[in-house]
């Protein structure tokens, strides 16, 4: 075998790695995986307190507009109110 040949074969031969940095490798992309995790989880609990929220806003806390004078003196015509303010009232 010439020496050039045998230069050519040392170059191509290539080294597995050692099993320590396959244990760090590993742990790199298990620590990866677990953000991608937590921040998925944030992001679905976030969508899910919006939508609860808005849902909330609609139907259990509707709001309206009193139209017309048969509240006064206690709503006036324009007054905005929920059902909280008609608690604050003695309304309801």
């Amino acid at each position: 075998m010439s020496d050039v040949q045998r230069a050519q074969d040392e170059k191509t031969v290539q080294t597995l790695p050692t099993v320590e940095a396959v244990e760090a490798e590993l742990a790199r992309t298990e620590s990866q995986l677990s953000r991608h995790t937590l921040h998925r989880n944030i992001a679905f609990a976030l969508a899910a307190a919006f939508a609860a929220a808005v849902l909330l806003s609609l139907y259990a806390f509707p709001m309206f507009r009193i139209y017309g004078e048969s509240m006064t003196p206690t709503l006036n015509e324009g007054d905005i109110g929920g059902f909280g303010s008609l608690c604050d009232k003695g309304l309801a």
